[in-house]
């Protein structure tokens, strides 16, 4: 009956590829090995290699060259950046491959290898999440890859050269990039830790290698930590990031969104790869966010409790006292003309109508009922009222053993079924209405359904203020305040449910 929702995570937008430094950056790394790569027409070179020496001509290192500006722009600008480098490349290659080259099916070849190394970067990039994560694994398997070309054109010497650039291309991404990164042994200890890694912790990196990772989490959290390599070695995968605190060496704790890696060797494990980011000062801002925000809703309820108590006790009995005089006026004129009585005692009924009206107000800002008597009670009135008042047929079921709530929580769970009430008999066009309620020892659910003619839902139940639905919107966050879960199910003729659980 009651659906927990989990809210995506918003992305932010990518700036002007025209104003980036980093796509001009890739662009002006193109054009030089580009003029390089045709020398023999430009006179320029990068450097210059006599094709004896490696077995090779120097046109093959050229084409291997353009694997940096693919790998850079798939890295910078995902798959799509990636793929254009890719055809940018091939493009570039192939007008020397057929045409100026005096070995063409050789050129050829080694076009169409280049090609094939340099698509595996933007279908890498195309896993943006895991991106970080399979770092070391995509770069060694770039190099790897690498190797076996060389050995099929004899490149030994090559392919060593290739490697050594490819591990500094590694260790300067490993070592510049914002995200902390660290490996540890099975052990627990740790092996490599980058810059950011440093910065997180506190400690130099020198103090990093060799310490034991445990130490660095509270006692709280150790055996969740456990747990997930426990689960990596067991052939799962941690496919979504997860928050871990970890203690400074100052003794200050910072909240981690943190991934774990299993990495391994021929298939054998060796170790676990953490890549992390501080989102201490997010975190922080959320919880004040949330305190900032249960604090107006309680000064909220406060006033309108004030309001209430206002026009009950003074407006109502102000009104209700000049009931009585004017009763007792008309009463005491008994020669009175008709046409003045009449105008009085209209007069009367309208001071009536108005009591009522106040009434009704005062027991819609705040009835009395949910502070004496309880959620229970004080919902059983809200369903009686939908009867009497919009004829709509409203039914309430209670499960469980019945108890009292904290006075915030019943507030809470009070406003959400009086919203959803109000929405169905404005909205909803609906003949019937049922509540349930579902006590139970460590949560309350609430359920409200109708049976009208609903509406399409949009892809999150974010979208709602966005929409306009703003009582769904003050619903949810109500829900969320009082640390509980929130969930629309509808569609066009399916009628409504709304559904919350809220912890007791």
């Amino acid at each position: 009956m009651v659906m927990k929702t989990t809210q995506p995570l918003r992305q932010n937008p990518r700036s002007g590829l025209l104003t980036s430094a980093q796509f001009w950056s890739i662009a002006f790394i193109f054009i030089l090995i580009t003029l390089h790569h045709y020398n023999n027409l430009t006179n320029y070179g990068i450097f210059l290699l006599p094709d004896q020496e490696l077995g090779i001509t120097r046109h093959t290192i050229d084409r291997i060259l353009y694997l940096i500006p693919i790998i850079l722009s798939s890295i910078m600008f995902g798959q799509r950046g990636g793929v254009v480098a890719l055809v940018l490349a091939l493009t570039a290659m192939l007008p020397r491959a057929l045409f100026i080259t005096t070995s063409v099916p050789t050129a050829l070849i080694e076009t169409f290898m280049v090609t094939l190394i340099g698509a595996s970067a933007p279908i890498w990039a195309n896993h943006n999440i895991k991106q970080q994560k399979h770092l070391e694994r995509a770069m060694e398997k770039l190099i790897g890859i690498a190797v076996d070309n060389s050995r099929l054109f004899h490149e030994k010497e090559l392919a060593g050269v290739q490697l050594k650039t490819s591990e500094t291309k590694y260790r300067t991404l490993f070592e510049n990039t914002h995200m902390a990164i660290w490996v540890e042994d099975l052990s627990g200890k740790i092996t490599a830790a980058n810059r950011a890694a440093s910065h997180l912790f506190g400690y130099g990196s020198d103090e990093l290698i060799g310490a034991v990772s445990q130490d660095f989490l509270p006692e709280d959290s150790r055996a969740g930590s456990e747990a997930i390599k426990a689960r990596l070695l067991g052939g799962e995968e941690e496919r979504l990031p997860y928050l871990e605190s970890v203690i400074k060496k100052d003794g200050t704790t910072s909240v981690i969104r943190m991934t774990t890696n299993l990495v391994s060797t021929n298939g054998h494990p060796d170790g676990f790869q953490f890549i992390g980011r501080d989102i201490t000062n997010e975190v922080r801002m959320q919880e004040n966010q949330q305190f900032y925000l249960r604090q107006i809703t309680k000064a909220h309820e406060e006033e309108r409790l004030r309001i209430s108590r206002d026009l009950h006790d003074s407006t109502a009995q102000d009104l209700i006292a000049g009931l009585h005089q004017l009763e007792e006026f008309c009463e005491g004129q008994p020669n009175m003309p008709k046409e003045e009585s009449n105008f009085l005692w209209a007069l009367h009924g309208q001071l009536k109508d108005m009591l009522h009206d106040i009434r009704q107000l005062s027991r819609n800002l705040r009835p009395s009922i949910i502070d004496d008597l309880g959620i229970l009670p004080a919902v059983e009135w809200l369903t009686e009222q939908m009867t009497i008042e919009d004829n709509i047929e409203t039914n309430l079921a209670v499960s469980g053993n019945e108890h009292r709530l904290a006075r915030e929580i019943e507030v809470a769970l009070f406003r959400i079924v009086q919203e959803a009430l109000r929405n169905v008999a404005k909205h909803a066009d609906a003949t019937e209405a049922r509540v349930s309620i579902e006590f139970g020892a460590d949560e309350t659910k609430i359920a409200i359904i109708d049976n009208g003619k609903g509406f399409e839902m949009p892809d999150s139940l974010g979208e709602f203020s966005r929409l306009g639905k703003l009582g769904i919107d003050g619903m949810q966050t109500r829900a969320r305040l009082a640390g509980g879960t929130f969930d629309v199910i509808s569609g066009p003729g399916k009628g409504t449910t709304i559904a919350v659980t809220i912890p007791s």
